[in-house]
């Protein structure tokens, strides 16, 4: 558990997660960490930003998303990992390794601003056309790390507000938080370079159902 009081700790890589109550500044520390010089990838932003940042995934995705994990039984912590390869090769189309067992390019890498949406859900799809689909994303990521030179921070912030409202959208955050904050756990530990930047509103953080909540 972080105060955002304590900016320095907040904007250090060595914290991938900051909690704090509504308007306490952690969307400052968003924007400085997206803005500096040092390499950094928005995960997901807060919606009024993507304008600045490029896309963020939205209400109408993560219903999709959702279903499209029913459909292969997918959890979220799997699926996690996997936006979070796109984002970097989103960013970095040209730097980082493919994934082996995937035949075709992959649509992120070339959508830039445009369907990034519907082109990550494709791309998703066919990431996880294998049975061994969630070890391998596993494994592309982390040769995605092993491919960078220096760090890199994986920006999420907006999290409270991009699934929605309703019961059912606050239903699918509150799974959606626990399986991104079990890759930060048991995935971003692996990580060289790859740093996890996690910044959550304090009443989410006390709703997520989570073993090892302290180890954050």
């Amino acid at each position: 558990f972080l105060s955002t009081a304590d900016v320095d700790k907040a904007l250090s890589t060595d914290t991938p997660l900051v909690i704090g109550r509504k308007g306490t500044g952690k969307t400052a520390v968003f924007r400085v960490l997206a803005s500096q010089e040092a390499p950094s990838v928005v995960v997901t932003a807060p919606s009024g930003m993507a304008e600045q940042f490029g896309w963020t995934p939205g209400v109408r995705f993560y219903a999709g998303l959702e279903s499209q994990m029913r459909e292969r039984g997918l959890p979220w912590g799997a699926v996690w990992t996997a936006l979070v390869a796109l984002a970097v090769l989103r960013v970095r189309p040209d730097e980082v390794p493919r994934p082996g067992w995937v035949d075709g390019e992959l649509k992120t890498a070339a959508s830039g601003d445009h369907n990034v949406g519907t082109a990550t859900l494709d791309d998703l799809a066919l990431l996880f056309n294998d049975s061994r689909a969630a070890l391998r994303v596993e494994e592309w990521l982390q040769d995605i790390d092993r491919s960078l030179t220096e760090e890199c921070v994986l920006l999420f912030d907006g999290l409270d507000t991009g699934f929605g409202g309703t019961d059912e959208e606050r239903h699918r955050r509150s799974d959606a938080v626990a399986g991104l904050l079990t890759v930060v756990n048991e995935v971003g530990q692996n990580l060289r370079h790859l740093r996890f930047k996690v910044l959550l509103r304090e009443d989410i953080w006390r709703e997520v159902k989570l073993p090892n909540k302290s180890h954050l």
